[in-house]
């Protein structure tokens, strides 16, 4: 692989790297199976620094949303060293890393006092904040559906619905199948923002939360999240 690479032509150089789907097909071997003899690290090494430098200049120019979450390659090198150290750590095993709980446990306090945890708890009259630490967003979104389900089964609701503009992220739709709730989707205003009147005309005694984003993937159009959560709160 290393002899291939270092004798490319250059029409094999000159792939559409972000045309094709499958561009390293042309550049490094496909292993459909685990290879009798391992490979060199350092050859496996080569490979990655090739396919990374190729991509980086896209997302580094600009030309990207939501793939990429930047914060500065010097402070990427630090995250590296701090991954290392707990790369092989199943945190499952609290007894054996205390660390876990004091990391989540910092990280949800702060986050709750970012978003005024606190106000939210006198005003749904409850005694604290809690959180959970999730891997994505899709878990993420996973987590607070299950959780506006649930609620909605203490207020005897059997047939939980969610009302949301019709672009909201995908997930909800996979949480909601997967859930059993009924997600009503609703056109949005002329400016891609969720349309506050539609949404409280969807409203009935099953729904059990409003969904918007704060930034949408088709168009990076924030909803009107203060007008939703006014809303939401008259019900």
């Amino acid at each position: 692989m290393l002899e291939k690479e270092e004798t490319m032509s250059d029409e094999q150089e000159s792939f559409d790297l972000f045309g094709d789907m499958h561009p390293y097909n042309k550049l490094f071997k496909v292993h459909d199976r685990l290879p009798e003899k391992g490979r060199d690290e350092e050859e496996v090494l080569k490979e990655l620094e090739h396919m990374a430098n190729k991509e980086n200049p896209k997302w580094l120019g600009g030309q990207c949303s939501g793939t990429m979450y930047h914060g500065g390659m010097e402070h990427y090198a630090f995250l590296n060293k701090v991954f290392n150290l707990y790369s092989f750590v199943n945190l499952l095993q609290r007894d054996l890393c205390p660390s876990g709980t004091k990391f989540e446990a910092e990280v949800l306090a702060m986050v709750g006092k970012m978003l005024h945890g606190d106000e939210g708890s006198k005003v749904n009259r409850m005694d604290e904040q809690a959180g959970a630490i999730t891997s994505g967003g899709t878990d993420s979104i996973f987590n607070a559906m299950l959780v506006y389900r649930e609620w909605g089964r203490e207020k005897g609701i059997t047939a939980p619905e969610l009302v949301a503009p019709i672009t909201i992220h995908p997930a909800h739709l996979k949480a909601a199948h997967l859930l059993g709730m009924k997600l009503i989707r609703l056109p949005v205003n002329a400016d891609f923002e969720a349309d506050v009147d539609a949404m409280r005309g969807a409203i009935t005694p099953h729904t059990v939360a409003l969904l918007a984003t704060a930034g949408t993937y088709p168009h990076g159009v924030v909803d009107p999240i203060e007008a939703l959560s006014a809303l939401a709160l008259e019900h």
